[in-house]
């Protein structure tokens, strides 16, 4: 029975620790966040469009090479 007590009496202190240390959280404004999503979502499309256009190359060289 103490070990079972430990054991949640460990778990409360955890919990208790986590919601103290969410409270020292400095969250970002959704202007922030907007932006932020806008710069990683064009990064992505920019390096899917470059990929995509390796790729073409490559393929059209080894069309020429092997074709």
């Amino acid at each position: 029975m103490e070990r079972l007590n430990a054991f949640f009496a460990g778990i409360r202190t955890y919990l208790r620790e986590v919601v103290g240390e969410l409270r020292k959280v400095v969250w970002p404004t959704r202007e922030r966040v907007v932006k932020a999503t806008g710069i990683v979502v064009a990064m992505v499309a920019f390096v899917a469009g470059f990929l995509y256009l390796w790729d073409l190359g490559l393929d059209l060289l080894m069309g020429l090479l092997f074709g």
